[in-house]
């Protein structure tokens, strides 16, 4: 088990489990004896429980993808990386030019629109 603090202050356990699917941390871990809370700046607490609950469970949702992928790059949590973008990209199919920006906040210019 080791402790983290996401960037909006979080504390979570993680199972060794976590640790290892997301080869960020298990570097991180190995490499430390720390006994406190290692922070993790970039990560958001419901990006990190979304990718807890998917590598603990097998379960996840495809909503708000964006951060969520970002989040699993920057762990380098690869196979979850994978099923995220599996999902958006089957998520695409059949859908026209102007669904596809829309979905992802695009003008025509290619700008996001948020």
């Amino acid at each position: 088990m080791a402790s983290v603090v996401t960037c909006d202050g979080k504390l979570f356990e993680l199972s060794e489990k976590v640790i290892h699917k997301c080869k960020i941390l298990e570097y991180m871990f190995e490499e430390s004896s720390t006994v406190f809370a290692t922070p993790i700046p970039n990560i958001h607490s419901n990006e990190l429980q979304r990718i807890i609950d998917y590598i603990e469970f097998g379960t996840l949702k495809n909503e708000n993808m964006g951060p969520l992928l970002v989040a699993c790059d920057y762990l380098n949590c690869d196979e979850l990386l994978d099923t995220g973008c599996k999902m958006v990209a089957d998520g695409l199919q059949g859908r026209s030019m102007t669904e596809i920006r829309a979905m992802f906040g695009l003008d025509n210019t290619g700008r996001v629109t948020f």
